[in-house]
């Protein structure tokens, strides 16, 4: 009985050796969950969804996560898609990714974006940690670094320990809270950009002008055939795309993968030559872009989900935030102050503003001004809007506090300070001059 009390022992031992090394691993390995740039959320969130519940699953780089935006899709469509995307993926990755996608959604359609068939040679290190780290560990994983990684650098990716082992001292407890949490991504792989930026009407001239083919390096066009055979072989459609980028010297490389898509009897919709665009685009803009590819997308005879009550009230929180950032992105562009009005009685906000040349204070909740009137001499206007508390006091000058934090502008002219209920926070503060003219914003 000793040899096997040994036996067990050990096993024990090796047990509880393995599982403290893979939680410390997990503790101590980078997460990206912080901003637009989070393929940490974007993967979790694929996995964290109920199996075959995605029609369409968008793969690429980051150029599809920031144009397609599923909340449109969805919204104006009926289409349940998801970005399964990550930053400047290359394209021998993506076939590993739309191989998962096929298994665990079983989608009809596969969306490519072919921003990165220019990629002839391993990506950088931390392209890759951005693709592998938080992709889960089997046969396929090993398969990806072995395809992806240069030979002297894969056993970082299996044992990411040896890449992080130096990184106690940055540990801190959201990288431990972080390290286990599996929630669906309300976004669904989509990255609201929010800034304010002038897009041309239709694609830039020298774009549409652009017809010469320059050829796919070796590498990026075997793997795009490889992903094309994937599809195939799985009885899944394969939709080519090209998101807006407005560049026309790319365009010679999207002339070349029309040509091979043509070759091949494989779907290609250049976007690129149909509307203007940039390496990541505003919420506005994604906006247009995600309606003309909903435009495409009705071709494949998909099924219209919104009549599904389940699914419905499912995408019902994307579709709000999505149109919470479209609304926060039209302040940003608004460049007078009757159409920045025109967005906060549109979009429902918490707003407080005074006019500094008058020292009137006003509150309000979109259509509706709750409280009004003279602020001087240390006197005070205050009331709770939603879910905050708004004040406006004159104190060393006028003050636009949301629950006791100053967000005036201190401009001469009328101060605006806006917060949103639904997305809980403060979403801008601007100035304008007596005659509506924009000063600027924090």
């Amino acid at each position: 009985m000793r040899p096997l009390r040994l036996i067990i022992r050990a096993f024990l031992l090796f047990f509880l050796f393995s599982l403290s090394f893979l939680v410390c691993q997990e503790f101590l390995r980078d997460k990206w969950t912080e901003g637009e740039y989070n393929p940490t959320d974007k993967i979790r969130g694929f996995y964290a969804m109920e199996e075959d519940s995605c029609d369409v699953v968008i793969c690429g780089s980051s150029q599809a996560y920031a144009d397609i935006a599923p909340a449109v899709l969805f919204r104006d469509y009926g289409i349940v898609s998801y970005d399964f995307c990550v930053n400047e993926q290359p394209l021998w990755l993506t076939y590993y990714y739309i191989s998962e996608a096929i298994e665990k959604q079983h989608p009809k359609l596969i969306v490519l974006d072919v921003f990165t068939v220019f990629l002839d040679d391993y990506e950088t290190e931390g392209v890759n940690h951005f693709s592998l780290d938080d992709f889960p560990m089997g046969l396929k994983k090993l398969r990806a670094i072995h395809d992806s990684v240069p030979q002297e650098l894969r056993y970082s990716y299996v044992f990411p320990m040896a890449k992080y082992h130096t990184t106690w001292d940055e540990l801190y407890e959201g990288k431990i809270t972080e390290s286990f949490r599996r929630d669906e991504d309300v976004n669904r792989g989509y990255s609201p950009f929010v800034f304010d930026a002038d897009y041309e009407e239709g694609a830039k001239q020298e774009v549409r002008d652009q017809k010469e083919c320059l050829a796919i390096p070796e590498k990026s066009r075997t793997w795009l055939l490889k992903i094309m055979d994937l599809c195939s072989k799985n009885h899944t459609e394969l939709l080519l795309i090209k998101t807006p980028n407005g560049n026309a010297e790319r365009q010679m490389l999207y002339n070349s993968v029309w040509e091979l898509a043509k070759e091949q009897g494989v779907d290609y919709y250049d976007m690129n030559v149909l509307l203007d665009g940039q390496a990541h685009v505003n919420v506005l803009q994604a906006e247009k872009i995600s309606g003309l590819l909903g435009e495409k997308l009705k071709t494949y005879g998909l099924k219209d989900r919104r009549s599904e009550e389940k699914t419905r009230k499912a995408w019902e929180e994307t579709v709000s935030v999505f149109e919470r950032n479209h609304s926060k992105n039209r302040l940003l562009a608004a460049d007078n102050l009757n159409r920045y009005r025109s967005v906060l009685e549109d979009a429902g906000y918490v707003y407080a503003s005074y006019s500094a040349g008058e020292s009137r204070g006003k509150i309000g909740v979109g259509k509706t001004v709750l409280s009004e009137g003279e602020v001087m001499d240390g006197s005070t206007l205050e009331t709770k809007a939603e879910d905050v508390t708004v004040t406006i006091t004159e104190n060393d000058g006028i003050a636009l506090l949301f629950d006791g934090v100053d967000y005036s502008m201190k401009q001469d002219g009328i101060n605006i300070a806006v917060y949103d209920p639904v997305l809980h926070e403060m979403v801008d503060m601007a100035a304008f001059s007596e005659d509506g003219t924009f000063l600027g914003r924090k």
